[in-house]
């Protein structure tokens, strides 16, 4: 076994020797580590190229910890060779450590995406891996506002982001209190608030929230991405607005039940109506004609009182509700029940030895 492998790592560091490096890039996948988004032979040369004949390491934002050890050594090269010529097991889509600790695994959802349970809060959130995508919307879609464009490539790194919006019981879950509208008399009878998505959060009450939760919002970009699925539609899922969320012409003047909509190709819900959700992001109307809206997770950190909020709700039109539609609100607003949010939890920590 071992003879195996020394003979094959003597090829691969004749090839190392002969094999220029590649272009710099950011990798999603598990054991790429020249950042060009492929597993392929390349990987192997490249990492035995920077081990032993002083090449560029893997690009920052990479993944060459093949073999889930948190180092990258010859160990990974040997994982990634074993796999193309030795019938070796496929690196995975994440390494234990790479997710954060006091998250309980739940397996896979319906559309092949992990989910995992935030043990503090009792949240559900949803592994997606990151990658790119083109953000904004085009300038032939119905109901477009200037802001929304232009198109633009964003990349993301992996993230984790809540299933479901917010709900009532895990917000007075965390903070002792419940400052929804949508409670006891104001609800049709027989109707349980605890898992109506909680509503009438201020910013300052989000800063509170996620300050003692351990928890985040989501960038605008990370929200977009989330919501779109891999889809360029106005509306994702099915395409069909009535099916995926509440809004004006279906919600009968309330918010509803999380989760009671078609969800999306992540097996996330309610992204389209139910509530306008808060994102990490001051506003800023030309932000996607600059070149920090193309840089690796954006977000904007400018001077502004606005925020941004994205999803539309169950009071607005179809216009609100698309995935690209933006809108501004400022953050001292304070008792507007057509807004609350989603969490994530970013996954950025680096591999030892990087």
């Amino acid at each position: 076994m071992l003879r195996r492998y020394s003979v094959l790592t003597v090829i691969f560091l004749h090839l190392a020797f002969f094999c220029g490096a590649p272009g710099a890039a950011y990798a999603f996948i598990l054991g790429d580590s020249n950042g060009d988004n492929r597993l392929n032979l390349a990987d192997p040369v490249y990492l035995l190229n920077h081990l032993y004949r002083g090449g560029t390491e893997p690009p920052s934002g990479t993944r060459p910890d093949a073999d889930c050890n948190g180092t990258v050594s010859l160990s990974d090269a040997i994982a990634l060779i074993d796999y193309f010529f030795m019938d070796g097991e496929a690196p995975g889509a994440f390494c234990s450590w790479e997710i954060p600790a006091g998250l309980i695994p739940q397996g896979l959802n319906e559309q092949g995406f992990a989910e995992f349970v935030h043990a503090e809060t009792g949240i559900l959130l949803v592994l997606l891996p990151g990658g790119d995508f083109l953000m904004g919307t085009p300038e032939g879609e119905e109901d477009r506002w200037h802001d929304e464009g232009p198109l633009h490539s964003v990349r993301l790194s992996a993230f984790l982001v809540g299933k479901y919006e917010v709900t009532q019981a895990e917000w007075e879950g965390v903070l002792g209190t419940n400052p929804s509208f949508f409670q006891g008399e104001a609800l049709p009878g027989g109707v349980d608030s605890a898992n109506l998505p909680v509503e009438q959060v201020s910013w300052d009450d989000v800063l509170e929230f996620t300050a003692l939760s351990g928890l985040s919002l989501l960038s605008e970009a990370q929200w977009e991405y989330a919501c779109r699925g891999g889809s360029g539609a106005a509306f994702a899922g099915n395409g069909v607005l009535a099916d995926m969320g509440w809004y004006v012409e279906n919600s009968g003047g309330r918010p509803h039940t999380v989760g009671t909509r078609l969800p999306n190709a992540f097996g996330l819900f309610d992204l389209h109506g139910n509530l306008y959700e808060w994102c990490r992001d001051v506003y800023n109307e030309g932000f996607y004609s600059t070149g920090a809206a193309a840089e690796l997770d954006p977000v904007f950190h400018g001077e502004g009182e606005y925020r941004v909020v994205r999803g539309g709700g169950w009071f607005y039109e179809p216009a609100s509700c698309r995935s690209g539609n933006r809108y501004a609100i400022s953050s001292r607003v304070n008792g507007n029940r057509r807004l609350g949010l989603r969490v994530a939890i970013s996954l950025q920590e680096p591999v030892k030895g990087l």
